[in-house]
């Protein structure tokens, strides 16, 4: 139900996930048929979904081309493919680092804004109180946060700022922060949303996601092993939906943030029930 919402809202979601299999459908195409211009191509395709949202960049730039390599290992031309992939990728993304700093005068590779904050934000606010009075009230009795509203900082000073100050406390508490990112990367799949003030019927929330999610992501998952890596494109997709959630695990998740990734959870499903609905038709 949270896909069909988000979908016909005008949210940055719907687009990301038109870009996303844009570039994973390149990805798949070069595969079929690799070359430098295949792969050089399905580089320029991955690297749209970044510039709408720096959260798949460790995708396009990281676990793409590494998944170049695996599919075609053990031919001697997979790191010149990799690296036309890049070629082409690194440049057009380049091109969002480069208004950055033509416009700050600083390397900023991402968001200019929100990545420090949601990192250290979430860092001491406990995933069942977000988007609650609780966390304000957590909020404005933080020390740091206290200090950074005296400090005057511009947008990208405040986000460096709460970066630092988030890899100070991680370091503090490695372990704290391994348990918040499992928890994040639980909250960011959870079937059923937090019982919050939608502006909808809860129970009727309730009744819609144990009729869609709470079956499709576990079918997902079973997918995931009925798939494997045999295929080229499942390479690309598992590494694609395991490095976003990733991402979402180390920063902040949410049920909306997930919804890019849900037509690749609708293909993961597709496969296990075809697979189940197969052996159930098999004569014993």
């Amino acid at each position: 139900p949270q896909y069909l919402f988000y979908a016909a809202t005008p949210m940055r979601e719907t687009l990301q996930a038109a870009l996303l299999i844009v570039g994973l459908l390149a990805l798949s195409s070069a595969a079929a048929g690799p070359s430098d211009r295949a792969y050089a191509l399905a580089g320029a395709a991955a690297a749209l979904a970044p510039l709408t949202n720096s959260a798949f960049l460790p995708w396009a730039l990281g676990a793409a081309p590494l998944g170049v390599l695996w599919v075609h290992r053990g031919r001697r031309e997979a790191l010149v493919w990799a690296a036309a992939f890049l070629a082409a990728a690194a440049p057009l993304y380049g091109t969002w680092v480069a208004r950055n700093y033509a416009r700050f005068g600083t390397l900023v590779l991402g968001a200019t804004t929100g990545g420090g904050g949601n990192l250290y934000m979430y860092l001491i606010i406990p995933n069942d109180v977000a988007g609650t009075p609780e966390q304000t009230r957590l909020a404005e009795a933080d020390p740091v946060l206290r200090e950074l509203a005296a400090l005057n900082l511009s947008p990208v000073e405040t986000d460096r700022w709460l970066y630092k100050k988030a890899a100070a406390r991680i370091a503090r508490e490695p372990l704290r922060f391994l348990r918040l990112c499992a928890g994040r990367f639980l909250k960011l799949w959870r079937p059923i949303p937090y019982k919050r003030d939608y502006g909808h019927n809860w129970r009727l929330i309730v009744a819609a996601s144990l009729a869609s999610d709470a079956w499709l992501i576990p079918a997902a998952v079973a997918g995931l092993f009925v798939v494997g890596l045999a295929a080229p494109e499942a390479v690309f997709l598992h590494l694609f939906v395991l490095s976003t959630s990733a991402v979402y695990a180390v920063l902040w998740a949410m049920v909306r943030y997930r919804l890019p990734l849900m037509l690749f959870v609708f293909i993961l499903a597709a496969a296990a029930l075809t697979r189940l609905w197969d052996r159930l038709r098999r004569p014993a």
